[in-house]
């Protein structure tokens, strides 16, 4: 009876070693795993979805939004709402929803991208790539990383609008031409409105490239796109359609017409030819088209020859 019990005793102090033991690894393996977090540059995190609380975020989290780590551990919903852009809550929630309902007891990762606002008002992208861990029916727990994606975005945004803008004059290219005029087509017809679409060239850009240089004719096309720009409103699509050709897409309003737009492009270069340092004037020919709503394109006035 003793010896029996000395056996147990024995066994269970054991047991307590090797607990002991197995705790020890284990804190040192969390130890060396929050010292791995902590030099990637993305968030980390796990969420109990039964209590909506964080079991582990990484402290990355203070460095890229700007908020101490106690706020979004202690309060995690007002947390994620105050951050969250006001534009991307519903969009971002439903992308959620519909994840879990689709793939309910997957673990096949969510990939979302949404902004979030900084505590000093700066908006950044976020990527965050979600797992969701399920026992059975019940959502048990989500696992996930944040990276902030803002400079890739910046980039994308950039070569948007590379690819959309001439390098020389800053105005649309031909891509943006075609591209945002078919909008405006769709947009005039729904509202039942005509569309003067203009044709703009230079005429003596090859008399100026060959008597005065390259710099003079690219300065020719610069002075171009200026004088355009102040001749038609904001909502009309220009653009330097191809070499000394340019383009304008506008719809018909109540206050403005052909011979009105004619006139101020007129006015628009006598002033510039006035005031200009240039070796030889400005001059231009110009054409319209016009699109009626039931109607393709017909030509109107032609071309109306050189403008001085």
């Amino acid at each position: 009876m003793i010896a029996d019990l000395k056996r147990r005793i024995a066994d269970l102090e054991s047991e307590i070693k090797e607990y002991k033991k197995s705790e020890e690894m284990l804190f040192r393996e969390r130890e060396l795993f929050e010292e791995l977090a902590a030099t990637v540059p993305d968030v980390l995190y796990r969420i109990n979805m039964l209590t909506g609380k964080y079991e582990y975020l990484s402290p990355v989290l203070e460095s890229m939004l700007g908020y101490p780590l106690s706020e979004p551990l202690q309060h995690p919903r007002e947390f994620t709402l105050r951050v969250m852009h006001p534009d991307d809550r519903d969009r971002l929630s439903q992308e959620i929803q519909k994840h879990m309902a689709d793939k309910k007891g997957d673990s096949e990762p969510l990939i979302v991208e949404c902004r979030m606002v900084r505590s000093d008002g700066r908006i950044l992208w976020i990527r965050d790539s979600m797992r969701f861990e399920w026992d059975g029916d019940q959502l048990m727990a989500a696992n996930g990383i944040m990276s902030d994606i803002t400079e890739q975005k910046v980039m994308e945004d950039e070569l948007r609008s590379l690819s959309l803008t001439d390098e020389l004059t800053g105005l649309y290219n031909r891509r943006a031409f075609h591209t945002l005029g078919e909008q405006q087509l769709r947009l005039a017809r729904r509202l039942d409105k005509k569309v003067h679409v203009y044709f703009i060239d230079i005429n003596n850009l090859k008399q100026i490239n060959d008597q005065y240089g390259h710099f003079e004719g690219d300065k020719a096309l610069f002075e171009t796109a200026y004088i355009l720009r102040s001749t038609y409103r904001e909502s009309d699509i220009v653009a330097r359609y191809g070499g000394d050709e340019f383009s304008v897409l506008t719809i018909q309003t109540q206050d403005v017409s052909n011979d009105n737009i004619e006139i101020r492009l007129d006015q628009a270069v006598d002033e510039f030819n006035k005031k200009s340092y240039t070796p030889t004037p400005f001059r231009s020919a110009s054409g319209i088209a016009v699109l009626t709503p039931l109607r393709r394109y017909r030509w109107m006035n032609s071309w109306r020859g050189p403008t001085t």
